[in-house]
């Protein structure tokens, strides 16, 4: 930032707006201008101001910056303000610049070590103008500017571009943060006017935004992020629940309909591990917080939560992949000893997962929990370890007959053929071809005598699905996603028998 003449004790600027095109022609802001001493209207109009134009620009938080941190605007300073065509006012203005001179403390370039120096820069201090100049405060966000500071002693002013929403500005926020570091997160301000500009009538939407800006940053920085993992942290939006996510290089944001959608959706299939935070309320995503809270690496958790008639099933594996479930009530115990049976199948078969041996991952384990709710009014809610309740439904569901094992085996002559395993009956892809869903189906069909929903009790992964869909190595969400596909295929088979 260039440097300019101190101001003097009664120093005057006249800070004015000025169109020298069409009102607001495109779209786009006019020309903010501050000249020093006193100037009138007639001077400026007549371009008669005799070299007193100190600095030009169309984004006024910028200019107001430049006016601090260049000693040109202390609090001796008198302001004369004109901009008709805005709805900022003298007051408000005058209240920018004492935050920024309060925020913004003086710094000393040339006492910046070269340790500090040789190192990237980074943000140290970030001062948020949400709205600016609105006359009639809303809970949305219309408009967003930044002003920050960073380790190199430089000052930036910025906006996002494209659509202003909450989801783009909390990112926009976000992404000016640095990583964790000795210097841990960086001072953050967002401005909230005071009652000297008339505007301080509900300061909700000022506080909520600089609460959730700082409960994000220290959910992603305030420990080192491992290698390998991302970090997502979801909040309420009116149209759902909003997803922000850091991987150690980038912020991305998305929006989705509930935090269910978000435990489906989510998931991409990489290899690596994710963490997952929800916003502290007492009113919002209550049951996502107490989820959240027992969530942890190396455990396939299956956590219940009953809502009546139906229970929803959420199931996070050991590197923290997710998926969403929704049944009704009296399918679940059925659906969760046959779980436990597969899940017990696929532990066994992670102890050989190539890439984990590699890494001398430990062995993980599987868990169920039921949500369990409590307070005046039933509306919070723990999760809580049920899995000694099931282990007895799991053993007891092993005894029975028709359990199905799928694998994948390689004959003589290099081809790879599917093989159905039930109760010593074997069934491959060489011997029924496109056929062998139905005809699995149908030895099931006459095992019971009805058509009982086929389960799958044991899988491995084959070599083609390994390649398409995890060419690095396989998860627990890999295998129950294949598990699935397997399962609707030869339910869909029963179903037309």
């Amino acid at each position: 930032m260039n440097t300019s003449p101190k101001a003097s004790k009664k120093a005057c600027i006249r800070i004015i707006l000025r169109f020298p095109w069409s009102h607001h022609a495109g779209g786009a802001e006019g020309i903010w201008r501050v000249y020093r001493g006193s100037v009138s209207a007639k001077d400026i109009n007549a371009s008669n101001t005799d070299g007193q134009l100190l600095r030009q620009s169309r984004n006024l938080p910028e200019l107001l910056l430049w006016l601090v941190m260049n000693g040109i605007w202390d609090r001796r300073t008198q302001i004369g303000f004109q901009a008709k065509e805005s709805t900022l006012t003298a007051a408000y203005v005058q209240d920018i610049l004492e935050f920024m001179l309060d925020f913004f403390p003086p710094i000393d370039v040339a006492h910046i070590s070269n340790e500090e120096l040789i190192r990237n820069s980074e943000v140290r201090r970030l001062f948020v103008i949400i709205n600016l100049g609105e006359r009639n405060p809303t809970q949305e966000i219309h408009r967003l500017d930044l002003v920050y500071c960073t380790s190199w002693g430089e000052y930036f002013a910025e906006q996002p571009t494209g659509k202003v929403n909450k989801t783009n500005t909390l990112r926009f926020c976000l992404d000016r943060l640095p990583h964790a570091g000795k210097e841990g997160i960086p001072n953050l301000k967002v401005y909230t006017p005071s009652r000297k500009t008339g505007l301080a009538g509900d300061r909700k939407i000022y506080v909520e935004f600089e609460d959730q800006i700082q409960k994000i940053a220290d959910f992603f920085h305030s420990a080192p992020l491992p290698a390998t993992t991302s970090r997502s942290y979801i909040l309420k939006s009116p149209a759902g629940v909003i997803s922000l996510t850091w991987n150690g290089k980038e912020m991305s944001a998305a929006q989705f309909n509930s935090f269910e959608d978000f435990f489906r959706k989510r998931e991409t299939g990489k290899l690596h591990r994710a963490e997952i935070g929800v916003a502290p309320s007492n009113t919002d995503l209550p049951v996502a917080q107490a989820i959240a809270a027992v969530l942890q690496l190396n455990i396939i958790q299956v956590i219940m939560h009953d809502i009546g008639t139906k229970v929803r099933i959420y199931i996070s594996d050991e590197m923290g992949g997710t998926i969403f479930l929704s049944m009704d009530k009296s399918a679940w115990p059925a659906y969760a000893a046959q779980l436990g049976i597969v899940l017990g199948n696929i532990v066994e078969k992670l102890k050989v997962e190539p890439w984990r041996v590699k890494a001398k991952m430990p062995v993980p384990e599987f868990a169920f929990y039921h949500t369990l709710s409590f307070g005046p009014q039933n509306n919070q809610y723990q999760v809580k370890d049920v899995t000694m309740n099931y282990l007895q439904s799991i053993e007891n569901k092993k005894i029975g007959k028709g359990h199905v094992h799928v694998s994948e085996k390689m004959t003589k002559d290099g081809k790879r053929a599917m093989v159905f395993e039930i109760d010593g009956e074997t069934f491959t892809s060489l011997q029924h071809g496109d056929g062998i869903f139905r005809s699995v189906a149908e030895y099931m069909y006459n095992l019971t005598s009805r058509k009982k929903y086929i389960s799958i009790s044991g899988l491995s992964l084959p070599l083609g699905y390994r390649k398409k869909q995890c060419p690095q190595g396989g998860k627990t969400y890999h295998f129950l996603i294949y598990k699935n596909l397997l399962e609707r295929k030869l339910n869909e088979a029963l179903s037309a028998l």
